[in-house]
């Protein structure tokens, strides 16, 4: 991808994003009048107002989640310039490890759909990455990115620790999928790849597509366990 083509979609995922961050936010002011109302003079049942806040709550979520992806991507793409890797040397923190097989669960859970089937193949069964590699962000875009794959497919998340115990090897595979060639190498939404390769790029780690026909596509990925900062300060 030349810097012309990444330009552009990285102006894509900006707009898309403020997109729907736009639509998320406008039903709650009208939920927010609706509340107001009942202040003066109560309209709603108690099971009403759970309903609203629960309403409330997943939109606040949503916009909490696009706007991580666009500060995320944005501070990434600001220190392109000189250096492609996210830089914190001297900046003395604790090392935060989170668990990518609970990352996937909670991610599927919320992106759950009735007409895909998905699992999850992780050996072993926990495996602990730092925390700032943006592994729920990667992780997200992939597996919300291949959603349109229509139904009857199914969604599988692949995750094996690698023989030197330093770095760990990804894959979201879509199976079930019969489409043309073309169709099935852009399965994944070139958006969600976008901000999935800038930030695999940005740990120093890589990323690329399998596409059997008529079978499954695989987006796989591969990063360290520890970001390189966090090496060099627990040396």
């Amino acid at each position: 991808m030349d810097q012309t083509e990444q330009e552009r979609i990285f102006y894509d995922f900006l707009s898309i994003t403020g997109f729907d961050m736009r639509n998320a936010l406008t039903p709650l002011f009208e939920i927010n009048r609706r509340l107001l109302e009942d202040l003066e003079e109560p309209i709603y049942t108690k099971e009403e107002r759970l309903e609203f806040h629960s309403f409330i709550n997943d939109h606040l979520e949503q916009i909490k989640l696009l706007i991580e992806d666009m500060v995320t991507v944005s501070h990434i793409k600001r220190k392109r310039g000189a250096e492609s890797k996210i830089d914190r040397a001297g900046i003395t923190r604790l090392s935060v490890q989170t668990d990518l097989r609970t990352e996937v669960e909670m991610i599927l859970e919320k992106s759950r759909s009735d007409s895909q089937e998905s699992f999850i193949d992780f050996e072993p069964e926990h495996i602990l990455v730092d925390a700032e590699l943006n592994t729920q962000i990667i992780l997200r875009n992939l597996i919300c990115g291949a959603k349109f794959a229509g139904p009857g497919s199914q969604m599988r998340v692949i995750g094996r620790l690698e023989p030197n115990q330093s770095s760990v090897l990804i894959g979201v595979q879509v199976r079930g999928v019969r489409a043309s060639k073309e169709r099935q190498q852009a399965l994944f939404d070139p958006v969600s790849l976008y901000v999935a390769t800038t930030l695999v790029g940005a740990h120093q780690g890589t990323i690329w597509t399998e596409c059997e026909v008529d079978k499954q596509t695989t987006c796989w990925l591969r990063i360290p366990l520890q970001q390189a900062s966090t090496k060099a300060q627990s040396r």
